[in-house]
């Protein structure tokens, strides 16, 4: 399955050394996601240097992306290139985590998940254990990622 993935899910997968759950998709980036993720690295930031060899493992494809649409400025670059690298190539899933950007990639036909709904796919799929599954969602808690009680309560009784 091919998707078009933000910065983000890469970043806390990164942070609990779990790219690899991303192997089954066929990833592309934006040229503006690839940026940021340069950025991150040169500052010397783990899990930048992480995702770039995971790139450079040819895990991921980058693509230079010209914005095809007029986007609210309160989403960032790297985000609007994710959905107009979707709507150009016609692929339905973008992985990003920002709930804005998921509200504008549903109202152009897409499908948003992120990474909590990796981790949920990885646990249904019985690739990890519900303890597992627990001790990930709680690492990427730890490592600043928002989800609501309410998501969260949910999610744990699943």
């Amino acid at each position: 399955m091919k998707i078009v993935c933000d910065a983000s899910p890469l970043i806390f997968l990164a942070r609990i050394n779990k790219l690899y759950f991303l192997d089954t998709y066929q990833i592309l980036i934006p040229d503006q996601v690839y940026a940021e993720i340069k950025i991150g690295k040169e500052k010397g930031k783990n899990e930048f240097i992480i995702i770039d060899h995971y790139i450079s493992q040819r895990k991921i494809h980058m693509e230079k992306t010209e914005i095809l649409i007029r986007l609210p400025t309160t989403i960032a670059e790297g985000e609007a290139a994710v959905i107009s690298l979707a709507l150009q190539h016609k692929i339905q899933t973008v992985l990003i985590d920002e709930r804005k950007a998921r509200t504008i990639a549903k109202l152009h036909d897409l499908q948003p998940k992120g990474v909590l709904a990796v981790l949920v796919e990885q646990k249904k799929q019985g690739k990890i254990t519900d303890k597992e599954f627990k001790e990930l969602l709680t690492k990427l808690i730890h490592f600043g990622f928002r989800i609501s009680e309410e998501l969260l309560s949910r999610v744990y009784q699943m």
